[in-house]
């Protein structure tokens, strides 16, 4: 809804009025270059323009615009080319219709540049007969008549006489503010003749109360966008923290892949150590290792021989049925497909049976030389896959 209100009269003439609580102050010309015309709906008299409502069974806005000039060319008093409409919107109850409003192009150009002469150029228009109340209405301002009857608004001169505004009636009973009008067409007057001052502050009452007069600029003629920062200026907390928020999300995950990249350098360090533990002939190259490691397991699995992550499996299942083994080192030699390991028994007796669960196991083992080393027997196995 509009913050200020104005009417722009035939020759031009500009009032404007702020609403101050209750009441309705005047805007002086030399305050009109402070303000945002983008907040201003100035009304025009309508005496140049055609109102009325009529069905538009179409879909979308532009449709509903384009179809409009032929919902009412038997209105027109305009060459089809030359008319500018502009629609209300759109009701729930579509037989009520929607409020369309007619006039030439070149009045359009004549409005719009008399409120940039002003210093509103981007003032919405309104023609002043689409605000009447939805009832019969008619309001006498001196050297013009506004009305609504029906179907239709207008607005004509008041020197077109009694009869036409009488033929206009015919027997319905409507409201009339003035005086004379009121007289001369034998109805009660429902208030006084609006003066220009009386007329804009009733015509921003009665906007208010049902704000959905069609606004002249549409299509051609309508408010382009302007992106400023002014636009945002309401946003700039806003803005502030959704910077905020989008620096730390950046922040954070330069922390996460530089956490990435450390990890990914230590996992390589690793995997290079154990390519050169494991197979000392890929001289470090892991694709090489990788090969080799392959065909030593297809290998295995053709002899039917464990391989050796099993056998050390198997070696551990071994120790903890036994538990009197220190296992103190493990060495594997992938030439031979061999794991030699050190292990520290109570006593020599040990080294027989965990040599004996082993083979139990199907596994190959060479029991090596064992010695007393102070408390505890060091014995030496070799632990190879079983042709069985």
């Amino acid at each position: 809804m509009a913050d200020i209100y104005g009417f722009l009269d035939s020759d031009g003439d500009l009032s404007l009025i702020r609403g101050h609580g209750a009441e309705w102050v005047a805007i002086a010309d030399a305050e009109i270059a402070g303000l945002n015309s983008r907040n201003v709906l100035v009304f025009v008299d309508g005496r140049e323009t055609l109102c009325l409502r009529a069905l538009l069974p179409s879909q979308s806005e532009n449709e509903a615009r384009r179809a409009a000039p032929f919902a009412i060319e038997d209105e027109l008093a305009v060459a089809f080319d030359d008319v500018h409409v502009a629609i209300g919107p759109k009701f729930d109850v579509a037989e009520a219709g929607r409020q369309i409003v007619a006039t030439s192009k070149d009045q359009m150009q004549l409005w719009l540049a008399q409120l940039a002469r002003a210093g509103l150029p981007e003032a919405q228009l309104v023609a002043a007969p689409t605000v009447l109340p939805d009832r019969g209405v008619l309001v006498d301002c001196g050297d013009f008549v506004l009305g609504r009857m029906g179907n239709k608004a207008f607005a004509l001169e008041r020197s077109f006489g009694t009869e036409v505004f009488a033929s206009l009636l015919g027997r319905q009973s409507v409201e009339v503010f003035g005086e004379n009008l009121a007289e001369e067409l034998g109805q009660a007057a429902a208030g006084a003749m609006a003066a220009r001052a009386d007329l804009l502050e009733m015509l921003a009452r009665w906007h208010q109360a049902n704000p959905f007069a069609p606004l002249l600029r549409q299509g051609a003629f309508s408010v382009r966008a302007n992106l400023s920062f002014a636009m945002f200026r309401d946003w700039r907390i806003s803005g502030g923290l959704a910077a905020a928020v989008a620096a730390c999300f950046f922040i954070v995950t330069l922390f996460e892949l530089y956490a990435l990249t450390q990890r990914k350098l230590l996992i390589e360090q690793r995997l290079q150590s154990y390519v050169e533990a494991g197979w000392p002939a890929a001289d470090g190259d892991v694709e090489r290792a990788l090969a080799m490691a392959s065909t030593q397991g297809n290998l295995l699995e053709s002899r039917g021989l464990p391989s050796p992550l099993t056998m050390l499996a198997m070696l551990y299942q071994a120790l903890d049925e036994g538990n009197d083994g220190d296992l103190k080192s493990v060495r594997y030699q992938s030439q031979r497909q061999e794991i030699l390991v050190r292990i520290g028994f109570s006593d020599f007796v040990s080294v027989d049976q965990l040599s004996a669960r082993l083979s139990d196991r199907g596994v190959l083992v060479t029991t090596g030389n064992a010695r007393q080393n102070g408390s505890q027997v060091i014995g030496e196995l070799t632990l190879g896959g079983s042709d069985e």
